[in-house]
């Protein structure tokens, strides 16, 4: 097993005797890894950015708000964090099992959202503010972990790339109503078993932001991974209509983010 970073001896001791995998899915400047020991699962990941320092605050704020996972150890040294977690025990929802259990994967998927309005954001202490998020993909954009090929053809047909996509939105912000958000609600980031929501991983981006900023990916996660005929349904189950109402509430607060959810994640 090679690891990228030297290791820290609380986190050399933990491994010890274990059998490790490292696991590539997405795009991230952290590694990651599968620690299978005394017939447990861990996760160990290790990033030389303070963002892990704040994922770490996150799990230990979410606790008992949210099904997260439990956290093992945290160690900072030389300017690199590590992070070791418990196995969240499931499956992805990008998992193909659910690519034939479509009903059962949105059944997870209300669940999720039903859980994030339960969060009284009165008392969260992380922000999560539109310039920052903006900020945040032009930075991954230019260090290569996205890329214009991963915009849709009508809107690279509008704006040719992502910065340009960027530059668009950060002169035409919009606003909406502040909840709790997970901030990256992908398909990967769900685990569940069958019809029930095993809880979440990877909440480094999770804080208060607009309601409609989950929706948005969500949605684009389905459509990529269990079809458009999904993301009719999605909003159904969510009891919102994709043309913009839900009775006599407005969908989507501003058209920005018709363009917002075209921003690649990962």
């Amino acid at each position: 097993m090679k690891f990228r970073y030297v290791l820290a001896d609380s986190i050399q001791k933990f491994i010890e005797g274990s059998t490790l995998e490292e696991i590539n899915i997405g795009c991230s400047s952290s590694q990651v890894i599968r620690i299978m020991k005394n017939d447990q699962i861990y996760f160990l990941k290790i990033m030389e950015n303070s963002v892990l320092l704040l994922e770490y605050q996150k799990l230990l704020w979410l606790e008992g708000k949210l099904p997260v996972a439990k956290v093992v150890l945290f160690e900072e040294e030389n300017g690199v964090f590590y992070l070791i977690t418990e196995e969240v025990k499931g499956y992805m929802l990008s998992d193909s099992y659910y690519q034939s259990h479509v009903d059962q994967a949105l059944k997870v998927i209300e669940s999720a959202f039903k859980q994030f309005y339960t969060i009284d954001i009165k008392d969260c202490p992380f922000g999560f503010d539109l310039q920052s998020y903006l900020q945040n993909v032009r930075s991954k954009y230019l260090q290569g972990l996205i890329l214009d090929e991963q915009l849709s053809s009508n809107v690279k047909k509008r704006f040719g790339t992502i910065l340009h996509l960027l530059d668009y939105l950060e002169e035409n912000q919009f606003f909406d109503e502040p909840v709790f958000s997970f901030g990256d609600l992908s398909l990967p980031n769900m685990i569940a078993i069958k019809d029930r929501l095993s809880g979440f991983v990877d909440v480094g981006s999770c804080g208060i932001f607009g309601k409609w900023f989950d929706i948005a990916i969500c949605e684009k996660s389905i459509r990529r991974n269990l079809g458009e005929e999904a993301v009719l349904e999605f909003y159904q189950i969510l009891n919102l209509k994709r043309n913009g109402c839900s009775g006599s509430v407005p969908l989507r607060q501003h058209w920005g983010w018709e363009f917002m959810w075209e921003l690649p994640q990962k």
